[in-house]
């Protein structure tokens, strides 16, 4: 009499359960590294506005239009109709009488408006002159949040950096202070 204990399943491979097993799981991973590509490659990273250097390991913003807006010294006020998105700029200059140099009022503006994450949001605005130092401008879009705005004449010879409050803020002031600031010296 034959036993059926020695006896091994002959049925094809691709009916049985391990052979599957075995296929999934490398599967699986080419999916899931496809579909990392292709977030990457959808939500890529938008570019920095700004300018920044890299000194060994230190990274350091460099503004150089900061700097000459605060030898100017730049500073004015700006006001947004919630309603309309109509710009109202007014930009003041302090001559400096130990520098020399004199300010001139340029015909256009140009004002950035940069959303934090999200560079479709941002808006680059021109505002023209309407004489005495104001400036006018209309929004592409109404904007909701806070956001980062850089102002600067047409060449980018100088440049003012602000925040502003979307739609709740009536007027905001704004200066040209440089954020790095000088070591103290001291005088014994």
């Amino acid at each position: 009499m034959y036993s059926n204990q020695g006896m091994e399943d002959l049925s094809p491979w691709y009916k049985q359960f391990w052979p599957w097993v075995l296929i999934a799981l490398p599967l699986i991973s080419v999916v899931a590294g496809l579909s990392t590509v292709y977030i990457a490659v959808v939500n890529k990273d938008a570019l920095v506005i700004e300018k920044w250097r890299k000194d060994g390991k230190a990274i350091h913003s460099v503004n150089t239009g900061l700097l000459a807006a605060s030898g100017f010294g730049l500073s004015g006020t700006v006001k947004i109709d919630k309603l309309t998105g109509e710009i109202f700029l007014t930009l003041l200059a302090q001559t400096i009488p130990a520098e020399g140099v004199r300010f001139h009022y340029p015909e256009t503006l140009l004002l950035k408006i940069v959303h934090p994450t999200l560079s479709a949001r941002d808006q680059y605005l021109s505002l023209s002159s309407t004489g005495s130092h104001a400036y006018r401008g209309q929004l592409d879009q109404l904007i909701e949040g806070k956001r980062s705005l850089y102002l600067s004449d047409v060449e980018e010879s100088w440049q003012i950096k602000f925040k502003m409050n979307f739609p709740g803020q009536q007027a905001v002031d704004f200066s040209a202070r440089p954020t790095a600031s000088s070591p103290a010296s001291s005088t014994p």
